[in-house]
């Protein structure tokens, strides 16, 4: 359990600060658990493969908010402009 302000974001076992090197890259990463303000509130681990490191940023913005789905954030995320995104 990690402590509410702990931010615990992983990508591929790295703080997402270490894994996408370009600040544009770290920023889409986090933007759908940043509106949620849920970032600092849960320990998220994405594992990405695969395209190039600008992709797998938008692949974890629009995938990671799923690991909470049984939390019910859908709704407020498509409310608050991300579309669902299925591969």
């Amino acid at each position: 359990m990690y402590a509410i302000g702990v931010i615990k974001f992983l990508i591929n076992n790295k703080p997402y600060q270490d894994y996408f090197m370009m600040e544009e890259d770290r920023q889409t990463a986090v933007a759908s658990m940043k509106k949620m303000k849920c970032l600092d509130k849960f320990k998220i681990s994405v594992i990405v493969k695969g395209g190039g490191r600008n992709a797998q940023a938008e692949a974890v913005q629009q995938e990671a908010p799923d690991a909470l789905g049984d939390l019910d954030i859908e709704e407020d995320l498509e409310n608050l402009g991300h579309q669902r995104f299925q591969a």
